[in-house]
């Protein structure tokens, strides 16, 4: 009897997975790139509509936290995802949106975001598309966020083109 290792099991995962040859997002380091991540998001009417539920508009500035990747226990992948989340003035409410990166360089706002409310410092998700599980793990994601840094940006739309995709 052959048995397989943890390895050689990650790597059939990998060479399996829908997103192998696209570039991982990679979370930006430098202020200009996040600044362009949220400009990007703040075009969309949708998102001005989330912020102002959390007490934020336009032109006003707020806190922010960047992470790339895929959220464990959700699927599909999203290698190329990044996760943004805007807290609202009192930070016990939230908002995270997602961008995603294209071939190009180019980024695009995906048209789903997830409410989040802090208690007893852990965040809980609601709206969004998903269920309980997908909540449960959005939540534990957010909270594994909150522990990185934050920065202060401006909610300033970008006049550079940002598609939306579902």
């Amino acid at each position: 009897m052959t048995t397989s290792s943890p390895w050689s099991i990650l790597v059939l995962v990998l060479a399996l997975s829908p997103h192998v040859g696209r570039p991982p997002f990679r979370e930006p380091t430098d202020g200009a790139a996040k600044r362009r991540a949220v400009a990007c998001l703040v075009t969309k009417d949708w998102v001005k509509q989330d912020l102002d539920e959390i007490g934020l508009s336009i032109g006003k500035s707020a806190l922010v936290r960047f992470r790339p990747g895929s959220i464990p226990g959700t699927s599909p992948a999203t290698p190329n995802m990044l996760h943004v989340v805007v807290y609202s003035a009192d930070g016990h409410r939230a908002w995270m949106f997602l961008v995603r990166s294209k071939q190009d360089g180019s980024i695009a706002a995906v048209r789903n975001a997830y409410s989040l409310t802090l208690d007893d410092n852990e965040w809980t998700a609601g709206e969004g598309n998903g269920g309980l599980a997908t909540y449960g793990a959005v939540g534990a994601y957010a909270t594994g966020m909150a522990k990185g840094r934050a920065i202060k940006l401006a909610l300033e739309p970008s006049d550079e083109s940002c598609p939306t995709e579902e």
